[in-house]
């Protein structure tokens, strides 16, 4: 499996660095669909939500607020806690201080999400769909079409994912948990001449139109102000 856990592109078993690498064959075996996933495959790596799916952050062996994500070595991007994983080359997981090549940021560790780029020599594609209850959607496809032979090459994805709403709100007909969204990806790789200069832009859309994450109450405090009102 080849990796950039070092800013270069490496086999995994030479790279003197503790990494959970999870290729797209692996994502998919063990239906990894967003980035909260990821802590059920790494180890130490743990994600907590607030205030719905779509807000939450990494921690790494316990240490929170020294995790950033990267998304095509950009940092931030498309990594929400719900948003959909979809056409990615690899995740790397990189456990430990990574101060020296990703900043000063990333104190715990650092997690790199890598698209696929387009293919500069082929036609490849796929379409991934499937159903289930609750009226559950999940559509995953990409095609990649070279332009000019071996120089530039352009890639668009697309994915749709729906689950109807699970958790019932007492007193209302109202149901949360739902997921609800759509994104689309274009990429375009261009290597002129003989290949020593690369360009590779990116340009991703993701929409959410959905019911919020659910709360179950677990305990009360009588003692609170709040439940002792007139």
């Amino acid at each position: 499996l080849v990796v950039t856990a070092r800013r270069v592109e490496e086999n995994l078993q030479k790279v003197p660095v503790a990494v959970t690498a999870l290729s797209e064959t692996t994502l998919r075996e063990r239906t990894i669909v967003t980035p909260t996933d990821l802590m059920f495959a790494a180890p130490s790596l743990q994600m907590t939500t607030a205030f719905g799916r779509l807000n939450g952050s990494f921690s790494i062996r316990g240490l929170s607020g020294g995790t950033q994500v990267y998304f095509a070595e950009i940092p931030g991007g498309p990594t929400q806690a719900a948003a959909p994983f979809y056409d990615l080359a690899n995740v790397q997981v990189l456990n430990g201080p990574q101060g020296t090549l990703f900043g000063r940021a990333n104190t715990a560790g650092a997690i790199l999400i890598t698209p696929a780029r387009p293919a500069l020599d082929e036609v490849e594609g796929f379409l991934d769909a499937s159903v289930g209850n609750l009226n559950t959607v999940r559509m995953r496809g990409a095609v990649s079409l070279p332009i000019i032979e071996g120089q530039l090459a352009a890639r668009l994805a697309i994915e749709r994912t729906h689950v109807d709403g699970y958790t019932k709100v007492l007193g209302s007909t109202q149901r949360v948990n739902e997921e609800s969204n759509e994104g689309a990806r274009l990429s375009i790789l261009w290597k002129p001449g003989d290949g020593k200069f690369t360009t590779y832009a990116l340009v991703d859309y993701f929409h959410v139109d959905e019911a919020s994450g659910g709360f179950v109450l677990a305990a009360a405090n009588p003692n609170l102000a709040i439940f002792n009102l007139p």
